[in-house]
């Protein structure tokens, strides 16, 4: 389903940039992709899509969907079309993630009794397993440089963050972290990025790959979650309840720890931040007045402007660019700067607090 841009549209997306999202607008969770044309419904069915990711290309899609009455990995183009099923097999196929060159796809299956890491061609060939039976494998994350995989493990109940090599060889426990979300390496591949649960508390910690050493980089006593590596790997994005105790707001650090700032503010939940490729922009969700609404932010300026998909209705989760470029022009209606927070529309609420530093 195709819907115009000049009827959806409060900002202004550039010509080839293209943002995908996860949304339940029309009952099922299905996926989304802006483009400057509009905003193109990529799944239309009554079944529930999970797991979407661009290929590094940024030509197709690949994610899990019910389609069949089992989750399956399938893939397809923005705009919906040549849809491809990689995976038929009764147990589950879920968590599919591309390596670095597009000619990979590792996902998770328990068509081995339990959840194992698996690779496959990005046509759905050549299926192989990477771990052992005797263990459960989650969260597949592959490195930049396409040779290694992590992914977290649970063995004998207890949870770790490990890697293996993507032909299956040299596997290594980092560290034994329990409650991990968020896995992602650095563009530098040299170090893991993830939140975990440790007393009582989610906080987040990164892993230097080499060493084993973990650094904890958030230490407030709230929840802090959804880190995101910026695409030179200097900066990340979180999500706290640091400032209020009850809503989550977008922050950004130095990949150190240090640094640490509010990039929004105001009565909302926020949440899935999300870089674009040059690390100008960020998209997030933000929830008030019992709406899902998709903003991107300027970082430099802290303009920010609300997306059509507001009018989706629904939920929305999970937005990303796709990775072969382009941004979203904040020059339309809509615009919101740090001048004019005095406004009460989620719409226009958010706005880069320059002076919210925690100290």
């Amino acid at each position: 389903m195709f819907l115009a841009a000049s009827s959806l549209l409060f900002g202004c997306v550039t010509k080839d940039a293209q943002l995908l999202l996860l949304s339940n607008a029309d009952g099922d969770q299905d996926i989304y992709v802006y483009s400057d044309a509009g905003l193109t419904q990529v799944t239309s069915n009554d079944y529930d899509e999970s797991h979407a990711g661009w290929s590094p290309d940024g030509s197709a899609i690949v994610y899990t969907s019910n389609l069949s009455g089992n989750p399956e990995i399938y893939t397809s183009d923005a705009a919906g079309k040549n849809q491809t099923r990689l995976t038929n097999h009764p147990g589950l196929d879920a968590w599919p993630c591309w390596s670095p060159d597009g000619s990979r796809i590792a996902f998770v299956s328990t068509r081995t009794r339990r959840e194992s890491l698996f690779v496959m061609d990005a046509d759905g060939d050549n299926v192989s397993e990477l771990t052992p039976i005797t263990q459960s494998a989650n969260l597949p994350a592959w490195s930049p440089r396409g040779d290694t995989i992590a992914f977290l493990e649970r063995r004998d109940g207890v949870e770790t963050v490990a890697i293996i090599d993507a032909d299956g060889r040299n596997h290594r426990t980092l560290v034994a972290t329990p409650g991990v979300t968020g896995l992602t390496w650095s563009p530098d591949a040299s170090s893991l990025l993830y939140s975990s649960r440790r007393d009582g508390n989610v906080d987040i910690y990164r892993t230097d790959v080499a060493t084993g050493e973990e650094s904890r980089l958030t230490t407030d006593g709230w929840i802090d979650a959804e880190p995101a590596w910026s695409p030179d790997g200097s900066e990340i994005l979180w999500l706290s309840a640091r400032n209020d105790h009850t809503r989550r707001q977008v922050y950004l650090m130095k990949s150190d720890g240090s640094d640490k700032r509010a990039l929004t503010v105001g009565a909302a939940e926020h949440m899935h931040p999300g870089w674009s490729p040059d690390g100008k922009q960020i998209a997030f969700v933000a929830y008030d007045n019992r709406r899902f609404v998709l903003h991107i932010m300027d970082i430099a300026s802290g303009e920010a402007v609300s997306l059509g998909a507001n009018r989706l209705g629904g939920t929305h989760f999970q937005p990303s660019f796709n990775p072969r470029g382009g941004h979203v022009s904040l020059a339309a209606i809509g615009l919101q700067t740090p001048a004019s927070s005095q406004a009460t529309s989620a719409d226009v609420r958010v706005r880069l607090a320059h002076m919210h530093q925690e100290k």
